[in-house]
């Protein structure tokens, strides 16, 4: 396969309509949960938020990395598409019954039980679209990226014109709906061989899978902050952290393009080089764009935010910087996972997020609010660098022997 503008086209603009569906989705969902705020009570709206999160997480424990391993399908076995597709369908699914039968066993209600089946929703939604993307299904896998946000949207809408209110009875019925979607797009991979295949999806298994948990490490950082900066503080990094979801899309949608074009190039060094050029070049002019718009972004977004987030402003601007580099990480960490190196960009997340935290911790305890803003940008500053290390080292030709082997 020899890479020309053509396809370096089509990539961008797979990657453009991934972006789209993206930002509907996205929006949906936010939407959503604004209306089911709006419908329930404060203290049911927490325990469904912290029941839906709690099931991302253990979701996420025991998937195997799966909807990371299977964008490189081409690069793998011609069988383990569908074993990926069959062991993380068993092993979520079984979570999610065991989770349910614990709620149920302690009379937590149905405010529990929808929100471990919203996040079981989300959970099957997120396999089943890398895996058509892999497929190259790309308009199928849009589908699902907006049609599992528009359903429940639609629902939730109705539910309060019609009764003003947001039962979790009809909630948990319509969040079934994007299992069982998720469970349909990618069956046609499943087979009794694919099936009988455990050993080939446990193994290498484990670079996807911690690449996968070191990517939630942001996610412990307001937490932490909560033990050691008072409320305030908590607050303007709560909503700084938030306003950088836009900044990211174009990158995430990128990558999740990227990374199985780039793992059918994997026996074609030239194509292979090519593509990833390319993907660092769009990738640091979006890092020019997001730096230069950073600092008007960021009075903009304090201004709506209401003139108790004034002192945020520079925290506000570096968390969208910190986002750029991030985004210029991605061409690289797209590389590493095309080639199977799972593990090594699991190093550089982990590397960054402890890093981050630490930092995080020190700032926040002898000098709260002022020098958060070295957080992010040290954060993403030192996983760039790691990761470009790592791609630097990495090669089709030296990979192409192992490439099912993530290190």
């Amino acid at each position: 396969m020899t890479d020309t503008p053509t396809t370096t086209r089509r990539v961008a603009s797979l990657a453009l309509g991934r972006v789209g569906s993206r930002a509907v989705s996205s929006a949906a969902l936010g939407i959503t949960l604004l209306l089911i705020a709006r419908g329930t009570t404060v203290a049911d709206f927490g325990h469904l938020m912290t029941a839906y999160t709690a099931g991302l997480i253990v979701g996420l424990a025991v998937g195997l990395g799966a909807p990371t391993r299977i964008l490189r399908l081409d690069a793998e076995h011609p069988d383990l598409p569908g074993t990926l597709f069959v062991v993380h369908s068993l092993l979520v699914v079984s979570a999610a019954v065991i989770a349910l039968a614990v709620a149920t066993v302690t009379g937590a209600g149905w405010v529990v039980v929808a929100g471990i089946v919203f996040a079981l929703g989300d959970t099957m939604q997120n396999y089943a679209q890398a895996h058509l993307t892999a497929r190259d299904r790309q308009l199928a896998a849009n589908v699902l990226v907006t049609s599992h946000r528009l359903i429940p949207l639609a629902v939730v809408v109705v539910a309060l014109v019609v009764d003003g209110r947001v039962g979790f009875v009809l909630l948990t019925t319509v969040c079934v709906v994007p299992i069982v979607i998720g469970l349909l797009a990618p069956l046609s991979d499943a087979s009794r061989r694919s099936a009988q295949m455990w050993s080939a999806a446990r193994q290498g298994a484990s670079g996807y899978w911690v690449y996968a948990l070191a990517a939630m490490l942001p996610q412990i950082q307001i937490p932490v902050l909560a033990l050691i900066a008072s409320p305030v503080v908590v607050g303007q990094f709560s909503m700084a952290t938030r306003v950088i979801g836009p900044v990211t899309l174009l990158t995430a949608s990128m990558s999740a393009v990227l990374v199985p074009e780039l793992a059918r190039r994997i026996s074609d060094r030239g194509a292979f080089d090519a593509l990833y050029a390319f993907s660092v070049r769009i990738s640091a002019v979006y890092l020019v764009v997001v730096a230069a718009l950073a600092w008007p972004g960021a009075l903009v977004v304090t201004l709506l935010a209401g003139p108790q987030y004034r002192e945020a402003t520079f925290l506000v601007f570096a968390m969208i910087v910190s986002a750029g580099i991030g985004a210029f990480a991605q061409a690289s960490n797209s590389k590493l996972l095309a080639l199977g190196r799972a593990g090594s960009s699991a190093r550089a997340l982990i590397a960054g997020g402890v890093v981050g935290l630490i930092l995080l911790v020190a700032v926040g305890a002898t000098a709260p609010g002022g020098w958060l803003w070295t957080v992010p940008v040290a954060t993403q500053m030192l996983i760039l660098g790691t990761m470009l290390h790592y791609a630097r080292a990495a090669s089709p030709a030296r990979d192409l022997s192992t490439s099912g082997a993530p290190r």
